[in-house]
């Protein structure tokens, strides 16, 4: 709920049939101009051919794979449907989610069911790659959800939207520069090079940042040393638009993504819609009043952007990921602001995966401290999950998260969840 008057309602169906018509023009637009030879260089194809479906975390799965055959069942018959220019190089794919969550002390279980769409298309001319569109439709029910998603219409709510929704130009390559524009990873932390969607490991930038994703262009490329990437978004999350005075600008530099260890720093500066933040902000004003010089009470401004559910805020952060054999190690440490409240936030992983890839198991911990003037508060839990995976379409999971501290009087939330999952 927004700070300070109603939020306007949500118009999530209108949006999502006006972006979809604009994928499927962008789809025929590209079919029509794009060449439908194959790429005169043989193993060009056969990448193409033997790259999975972008998972629904945005990231290409970095599993070999020929993807969905399309000889046989619907994803056969919907290919031989399209024009043979749009079928190329096209990889669909349809995931299913289904979650159950107890809270603990009160006997309530929270739900979650869920059906996603994955489309991914590269277009290609006479000289190569012309682009890539990604399209991630879904649809999500929520009940029970204690506390509510910000960008939800409370407990029990249907929601649909877009996970990913991009295009990008060029396509791939080491030395080159791509430039995206849709609903995107913000380039910060670990999280754009993790698959964390419709998954129970999380990892933390939305209570860090806002949100994962956000609406907005990007650039980044692949030096011999490095990595980068620079994006301007709108600082809304998922919704497209809104009424307050929201933007963000996000960057990361690191060292390439598949040396071992892996290191990055980033930084993000804006004014973010981030609703529960405002409330945490709040709660420190409060605390700040009532021990005059202790503290910072708040400008006209920062009432202004807080009633809007907008918070300033700046981020420099570093991460780092380290492989040791069946283990995997990584950290994410950041420090900021939110107004002039100062934050500190923290992650640390340990994931062992079996040797067939079919089980993974990881322990977090997780500190996320603000200052509210006159003391520090934070919360502090731990997490430990396992996920298994059963065969190329089914996988089930499991977590259990460790409250050990609560900021102020927050409620707390799910204790143990568990997640059947089916892609296909």
């Amino acid at each position: 709920m927004t700070a300070g008057r109603s939020r306007r309602p949500r118009r999530p169906r209108r949006c999502v049939v006006a972006l979809t018509l604009l994928a499927s023009a962008c789809l025929f637009a590209g079919a029509s101009s794009a060449r439908a030879e194959e790429s005169a260089d043989p193993q060009a194809r056969d990448t193409h051919e033997g790259e999975v479906t972008l998972a629904l975390g945005g990231t290409v799965s970095r599993r070999q794979s020929r993807g969905p055959d399309f000889g046989d069942g619907p994803w056969g018959a919907v290919r031989r449907a399209l024009p043979g220019t749009l079928a190329e190089n096209l990889r669909l794919g349809l995931d299913v989610v289904s979650r159950a969550g107890a809270v603990r002390g009160s006997g309530r279980s929270v739900r979650l069911n869920a059906v996603a769409f994955d489309l991914h298309k590269v277009f290609t001319g006479l000289h190569g790659d012309v682009g890539t569109l990604l399209l991630q439709p879904y649809v999500v029910r929520r009940d029970n959800a204690v506390p509510a998603p910000p960008h939800t219409d409370g407990p029990d709510d249907v929601e649909v939207g877009f996970h990913d929704f991009h295009f990008t130009l060029p396509h791939g390559g080491r030395g080159r520069t791509n430039f995206r524009v849709g609903h995107f990873d913000v380039p910060f932390g670990l999280e754009p090079s993790e698959d964390t969607h419709f998954t129970l490991r999380q990892l933390i930038p939305v209570p860090n940042l806002g949100f994962k994703k956000d609406w907005g262009v990007s650039l980044s490329g692949a030096l011999p040393t490095f990595d980068y990437a620079v994006a301007a978004t709108r600082g809304s999350g998922r919704e497209i638009e809104h009424t307050g005075e929201n933007y963000a600008f996000s960057a990361r530099v690191g060292t390439p993504g598949d040396d071992d260890p892996a290191f990055g720093l980033s930084a993000l500066a804006g004014q973010i819609y981030d609703p529960r933040r405002v409330m945490r902000w709040r709660a420190g004003m409060i605390d700040a009043r009532a021990a005059p010089g202790s503290g910072p009470t708040g400008s006209r401004r920062d009432e202004q952007l807080a009633a809007e559910g907008v918070v300033r805020r700046w981020r420099v952060g570093a991460d780092l990921r380290w492989q040791l054999g069946a283990y995997t190690v990584s950290q994410e440490l950041s420090g900021g602001r939110d107004f002039d409240q100062h934050v500190v936030n923290s992650l640390s992983e340990v994931r062992w995966t079996s040797r067939a890839e079919t089980v993974s198991i990881y322990g977090q911990a997780v500190v996320l401290g603000q200052d509210r003037a006159p003391f520090w508060d934070h919360d502090l839990f731990t997490r430990l999950g396992l996920t298994w995976t059963l065969d190329e379409h089914w996988s089930a999971s499991a977590e259990y998260r460790q409250d050990f501290a609560t900021f102020g009087a927050r409620p707390e939330g799910v204790s143990a969840q568990v997640q059947l999952r089916f892609e296909f």
